[in-house]
């Protein structure tokens, strides 16, 4: 019996399996009300201590006091933070700066020399297009 299954199949109890038996958790979930917090004190309670977490998605999606306080005091590896509730953190308020297991990054997680050159080349065509009476890429 294969231990993949079809998307959207699973149920929250495996997700509770997998916190409580993975050395690193991470995080990509578009944040809606279903998701917010999905990632509760009780879900981030589940992780083992040499647990890694990164978040590259939404900072909502997590409880944050209760991360904190796991990383706090010790019982928690480490956390990979590119998303903060906000962003960017406040000069001198980010509680997450204090902290030596903590590896944090500008929310530029998708941020790739391809997607950068990507980026300007498509920015250049729009710029040429539209001053050549072509605009592409509309709003109304």
């Amino acid at each position: 019996m294969s231990r993949c299954s079809e998307p959207g199949s699973g149920s929250l109890g495996e997700l509770d399996q997998l916190l409580s038996d993975s050395d690193v958790v991470t995080v990509h979930l578009r944040l809606s009300d279903e998701s917010r917090q999905l990632l509760d004190r009780r879900r981030i309670g589940l992780l083992r201590p040499q647990t890694i977490l990164i978040n590259t998605a939404r900072a909502a999606l997590l409880d944050e006091a209760a991360l904190l306080a796991r990383l706090r005091d010790g019982s928690l590896c480490g956390y990979g933070a590119d998303v903060f509730l906000v962003e960017p953190p406040p000069a001198g308020e980010n509680p997450y700066a204090e902290l030596e297991n903590v590896v944090m990054t500008p929310h530029l997680a998708d941020e790739t020399v391809e997607t950068n050159a990507r980026l300007r080349t498509l920015i250049v065509s729009n710029l040429l297009a539209f001053h050549a009476g072509r605009p592409v890429n509309l709003v109304s």
